[in-house]
């Protein structure tokens, strides 16, 4: 399934909004309005998403994609004004924060429930989210004098960082690889236990299931 447009609206330009939605597919849209992005595109459009990974509005088309593209049920509308754009998230009990600006120019607004929620803000660049690097690393790794430590830092807090060595013989680089993973989810489970999502390196799951045979 690809783009699928409304019938009571136009695939071009014209006209105050266009109804989009991206369905739950792993096949790319062929619609090659949408897809064939020239790399300098129109920031002077609103594209209001109301269903997707992270909802708000957007004036950069890829940004829309990316929220959309094989996200089950999504759906986003583009508008030719940012007020046309929030009294449609309005509608759906959505309303946007403050702005924000990338370096290439484009701009976002991210959505949350006007009930009293807050936003999810799943977009790694939203100054709200919990975003960790983490790493480890050992001298003489398994050696019983091995030296290993790691580093957990949070670029949108940077009070949070822990870097420490990891302590007693036969240290390894797993070992502090896992070190610094914990950290990462000891201030999730402080900040938000409740959405804390594990995305683990496919490599060290793999070792792990070897050691666990």
């Amino acid at each position: 399934m690809g783009w699928d447009y409304d019938s009571s609206s136009s695939s071009s330009c014209s006209g105050s909004s266009t109804d989009m939605a991206y369905g739950d597919s792993s096949v790319h849209s062929d619609n090659e309005q949408m897809e064939d992005i020239d790399e300098e595109e129109d920031l002077d459009w609103y594209y209001a998403v109301v269903i997707g990974r992270c909802r708000g509005i957007f004036t950069s088309v890829k940004d829309a994609l990316k929220h959309t593209r094989g996200y089950s049920n999504s759906r986003f509308k583009k508008f030719p004004s940012f007020e046309e754009a929030r009294e449609f998230l309005n509608q759906y009990g959505l309303q946007v924060d403050h702005e924000y600006e990338h370096f290439d120019g484009s701009r976002l607004w991210f959505g949350y429930a006007m009930n009293g929620g807050r936003g999810d803000f799943p977009d790694p660049l939203h100054p709200n989210s919990i975003v960790a690097f983490c790493g480890g690393s050992a001298l003489r790794n398994g050696e019983e004098d091995c030296n290993a430590a790691y580093a957990c830092v949070f670029p949108h807090k940077r009070t949070w960082d822990v870097v420490e060595s990891v302590e007693g013989p036969w240290a390894t680089n797993n070992r502090a690889e896992y070190m610094a993973a914990l950290a990462a989810m000891e201030r999730a489970n402080i900040e938000d236990r409740d959405k804390t999502k594990v995305l683990c390196d496919p490599v060290t799951m793999s070792f792990t299931d070897q050691l666990g045979d």
